[in-house]
């Protein structure tokens, strides 16, 4: 069981870096998510 408020720190935080995604399991979304530098500021 994921804490929803650990992930919304997460995103605040590190989400450019899509530590968020990953801590939530979307392996996928994390690698694009970093790789893009958070979506080109979008997500």
């Amino acid at each position: 069981m994921k804490s929803k408020t650990t992930a919304i720190i997460l995103s605040v935080l590190l989400g450019q870096l899509g530590i968020d995604r990953f801590y939530l399991g979307y392996t996928g979304l994390g690698v694009v998510k970093l790789i893009t530098c958070g979506g080109f500021g979008v997500w």
